[in-house]
């Protein structure tokens, strides 16, 4: 997210892992506040941080549990502002040992996806997956 191949990085990136990505910043010698900050990124904790004229920023949540049609409402309003149009890559966590989490998640990825591109006509909306995983259920029992 600091040392993009072309041009100087991302925009926006709103995320989960915030504990996980600063330990392993600390462990290759590097803090990541003071990456953010050198490169002209406002490192934030949560959605509402965000200024209302931001055309840039981090969000790194604690955990995975954050709203996601609202981060992509403040991911689009950032974006949209840019006269060249701009690029929107999102990816939701479903990959989980507990399946009603994982449905749910993917529920309401769904949901967000038919909303963006309900609101957004101008804009080409495309649904892909990095790779496929399938739930299997055997004999009704957990663990097996």
């Amino acid at each position: 997210m600091f040392a993009s191949r072309f041009g100087d990085g991302v925009d926006v990136l709103i995320g989960a892992g915030r504990p996980a990505i600063a330990k392993a910043l600390t462990a290759a010698g590097l803090d990541l506040d003071t990456l953010a900050r050198d490169k002209g990124r406002p490192l934030l904790t949560g959605l509402s941080e965000i200024a209302p004229d931001a055309k840039r920023a981090i969000v790194l949540h604690e955990s995975a549990q954050f709203p996601l049609a609202e981060a992509m409402q403040v991911a689009v309003r950032m974006l949209s502002r840019n006269p060249k149009g701009y690029f929107l890559m999102v990816e939701w966590d479903t990959h989980t040992d507990n399946l009603r989490r994982g449905l749910d998640r993917m529920v309401e990825l769904d949901k967000v996806i038919e909303q963006t591109a309900q609101t957004r006509k101008d804009t080409l909306v495309l649904f892909t997956a990095d790779h496929s995983f399938d739930i299997r259920v055997r004999g009704g029992q957990t663990g097996q």
